[in-house]
């Protein structure tokens, strides 16, 4: 990332939710453009998911994901503060997308942010 930008989140999220995390998505074609990876840190106790451009494999965003004794939580969101024509992307824009494509491209039901058809 070429301007990273962290934010505390501590959202919690589904079993179901975080499985599906973990498992990621790799395109088939170019036309699917992200490609989102999941590793364990053993520092910290906690898995990184990226949500990478494909072609380029360049993270955009990265969710830190813990277990607590209430179950799984998204800690905290890195991402991409400014965009390939150095607009600054905003904290409410990155996790709308970071959440927008975790429920387009793996499935899931993060409930932290309205649904499409409900805007």
């Amino acid at each position: 990332m070429r301007s990273p930008r962290t934010i505390q989140w501590r959202i919690p999220i589904s079993n179901s939710d975080f499985q599906r995390l973990i498992q990621g998505f790799s395109p088939s074609c170019m036309e699917e453009r992200w490609v989102i990876e999941s590793e364990y840190l053993d520092e910290g106790n906690a898995h990184r998911v990226r949500f990478m451009r494909s072609w380029t494999r360049n993270p955009y965003h990265e969710l830190f994901i813990k277990e607590g004794e209430k179950g799984y939580a998204i800690e905290s969101l890195v991402y991409e503060s400014v965009d390939e024509s150095d607009q600054e992307i905003t904290e409410d824009e990155a996790k709308e997308l970071v959440i927008s494509l975790a429920r387009g491209w793996l499935e899931c039901g993060i409930e932290v942010l309205p649904k499409e058809d409900e805007r």
